[in-house]
C-alpha cells in the first residue's frame, strides 16, 4: 500500500514527486543486482513495486489520501519487525539477504542448501540438533534448555528460500511465542557462521 511504499523508500507523506524519484533512483542503484549481486534481486523488485505504487499519484501532483481512522490490514509482521528488516537494507553478513520475517517463518535470498547450513549453525547455538536432513530441508532440535522442540522446514521459492518454524513445549514447560524464537534464529543467521 501507499504507506508501505513510502516506508520502503524512506519517505514521509509530505514528499514531493522529485523526492520520490530521487529516493527511488538512489535505492535502486544500490540494490540493483548488477551492482549488489544476485542476492539483491528481491530487494530491487520490492523497490520497483513501491515506485509503481507511488508514481501515478505523485507524478500528477495528487496529495496522498488521508490516513483512515482504522489502518488497513497488514501482514502478521509488526512495525518493529519491519524496521528491523529495513535496517542496513536487510544485508546479512556472508551475502544473505532477509526477504521476509513473519511470526513463524523467514525467507532468505540464497539457495536452500546454503540456507540450511546457516540455519543448522544458528539453531545449534540455541540448543541440540536432534535430526537434520539437508535433502528434505528438515531440521529438528531441542531448544530453550531442553524445554521445547523446534522444527524447521525449508521450501525453495523463485527468489528466496523460506524457512517455516514450529515450536512445541516438552512436557509442562512454558515456551515463548514462536515469533521471538524466529527472531532469535534470524539474528543468529545475521551474525554469520
Amino acid at each position: 500500500d501507499l504507506d508501505d511504499a513510502l516506508h520502503l523508500l524512506g519517505l514521509g507523506r509530505d514528499t514531493s514527486w522529485p523526492e520520490v524519484r530521487a529516493a527511488y533512483r538512489e535505492r535502486i542503484r544500490a540494490a540493483h543486482p548488477d551492482v549488489a549481486g544476485p542476492g539483491a534481486t528481491l530487494r530491487a523488485a520490492r523497490l520497483n513495486d513501491a515506485f509503481a505504487v507511488l508514481e501515478p499519484g505523485y507524478r500528477r501532483g495528487d496529495p496522498p489520501p488521508a490516513r483512515t481512522a482504522v489502518p488497513p490490514a497488514r501482514s502478521r509482521r509488526d512495525d518493529g519487525a519491519r524496521a528491523w528488516l529495513d535496517d542496513d537494507d536487510g544485508a546479512f553478513t556472508g551475502g544473505l539477504d532477509l526477504a521476509a520475517l513473519d511470526d513463524d517463518s523467514l525467507a532468505l535470498v540464497a539457495p536452500a542448501d546454503e540456507v540450511f547450513v546457516r540455519l543448522v549453525r544458528a539453531v545449534a547455538r540455541m540448543g541440540t540438533i536432534v535430526h537434520a536432513d539437508a535433502d528434505a530441508g528438515y531440521l529438528e532440535a531441542t531448544v530453550l534448555d531442553g524445554t521445547a522442540q523446534l522444527v524447521v522446514s525449508l521450501q525453495g521459492r523463485a527468489l528466496a528460500t523460506e524457512a517455516f518454524f514450529t515450536l512445541e513445549a516438552i512436557g509442562d514447560a512454558e515456551v515463548p511465542p514462536i515469533d521471538q524464537v524466529v527472531r532469535d534464529v534470524a539474528a543468529l543467521v545475521r551474525v554469520g557462521p
